[in-house]
């Protein structure tokens, strides 16, 4: 009788379905100490021999047994873990319990000594799979609890009630949920919550909480908005403005001030300055760019080495080589690039070296320079500046990578030409299908 015909038949004697797909758990308890092997099938390795597995698969087979065998090591394993987690933007540390449910749901393992080397392999092509998170967040702790949401309140009202936070006191209010063994588990399980969350101390007593002082009245000093800027930005903004109009691009604004200073941004765009020197921005930041009020902000102070001269043509273009880097994060949440598409400009963004660098390539060179930006963010200042190179240089870049930014570009053009007389007042309002469809005749092309 094969495994598959022993689970079923346990199966069968519970009341169960037979079925063709089982769970990592039972599919441990039938094959027992083979149960590593599962892992090997999975990644098309027939054994850790090098040799037998080139005979058998060729080169692809060599290829595969040679990265097995580089997950015979558990501390190399956790640090690619460590990695692949940084690079999705989730902060949960490798050993925290979350992760290792994370572990147990993929492999059935929570340790990775515990491993083969091919469900090592697996566990971190699986990891890759997680979706990258906007921000650094930590990862959800899916782990099933053994009580419910009603029976935490109650006993969290019960033990505040009588002033008793030991287990044999909230065992008493659970009532009849099972065996002994049970309630036990499932009291312990509660008390332990309610110490994580500061209801009960260390001496299983219900803690104290001190009430906090009042909070002393805030008078704000209310002024009137006011702001500022020569008329030389002004008229370069209007033109830049209408550069964007042109490309159908209305929903971005862009502001040109006199210096480059940071603070809160209203709904209009407008920057509030206050005069504090948080305002200030480091020198090498020559614009950046505000999700929430989709407005990118630039400033003639940031030009002066860039611009040929002074007359208001080559400050335009000084302005509108930044705007090129800018206006990438403008466009990144519009959805133009597949997933496949951004992950070939992120590749790009590793391997293309920076002019005049040496051997510097973007990603490395914004790693350097933004070192308080994520590395999400961080890849998204890389790509951004690589558009901006090959705005000025056609040949900066070839392949399926040029055709990805011309192609934004391109669209960018004929969307602002078919505004015209449509009736619609901006590219956001355009149809989602025209997007679309551009993207399917362009993926022909790229593929």
């Amino acid at each position: 009788m094969t495994a598959a015909q022993e689970l079923n038949l346990e199966r069968r004697k519970q009341g169960l379905p037979e079925v063709q797909e089982f769970t990592l758990e039972e599919v441990k308890q039938a094959l027992g100490d083979k149960y590593s092997n599962v892992f090997d099938v999975l990644l098309g390795v027939n054994a850790p021999d090098m040799t037998e597995t080139t005979e058998n698969f060729g080169s692809v087979g060599a290829r595969l047994a040679k990265s097995r065998q580089e997950y015979q090591d558990q501390k190399r394993t956790l640090e690619e873990v460590s990695a692949v987690l940084k690079e999705k933007n989730i902060t949960s540390d490798v050993n925290s319990p979350e992760v290792k449910y994370l572990f147990e749901k993929i492999v059935n393992e929570t340790d990775v000594g515990s491993m083969s080397p091919s469900q090592r392999m697996h566990l971190v092509q699986e990891v890759r799979k997680l979706t990258v998170v906007s921000e650094p967040a930590l990862l959800p702790d899916f782990r099933p609890k053994t009580y419910t949401t009603n029976q935490y309140n109650a006993a969290v009202q019960y033990v505040t009630e009588t002033g008793d936070g030991t287990i044999e006191n909230i065992e008493s209010n659970l009532g009849d949920i099972g065996s002994t063994k049970r309630i036990r588990k499932v009291a312990s399980d509660l008390q332990k919550a309610m110490k994580n969350a500061g209801l009960i101390n260390d001496k299983d007593e219900v803690a104290t909480r001190l009430g906090l002082p009042s909070p002393k009245q805030f008078q704000p000093e209310i002024k009137p908005y006011s702001e500022t800027v020569s008329e030389d930005a002004a008229n370069l903004e209007k033109l830049l403005t209408e550069d964007l109009r042109g490309m159908g691009l209305d929903d971005i604004r862009v502001r040109v001030l006199d210096a480059l200073k940071i603070g809160p941004v209203t709904r209009e765009g407008e920057i509030i300055l206050t005069g504090k020197p948080e305002e200030e921005t480091a020198p090498s930041v020559e614009g950046y760019y505000k999700p929430r009020a989709n407005t990118v902000f630039l400033a003639l102070d940031r030009i002066k080495q860039t611009a040929r001269d002074q007359t208001p043509e080559s400050r335009r273009e000084a302005l509108t080589d930044i705007l090129n880097h800018e206006i990438v994060h403008g466009v990144r949440n519009l959805d133009l690039w597949t997933d496949q598409e951004w992950r070939l400009l992120e590749n790009l963004a590793r391997k293309k070296i920076v002019p005049g660098s040496g051997n510097v390539t973007f990603f490395n060179d914004v790693q350097q320079r933004y070192t308080d930006l994520s590395a999400v963010g961080q890849m998204e200042e890389a790509v951004a500046e690589i558009v901006r190179y090959a705005r000025k240089d056609k040949k900066f870049v070839s392949g399926k990578p040029k055709t990805l930014v011309e192609r934004m570009y391109n669209f960018f053009e004929k969307t602002g030409n078919a505004l015209n007389g449509t009736g619609f007042q901006s590219f956001l309002t355009m149809s989602c299908l025209d997007l679309r469809r551009e993207r399917l005749d362009q993926e022909k092309e790229i593929r």
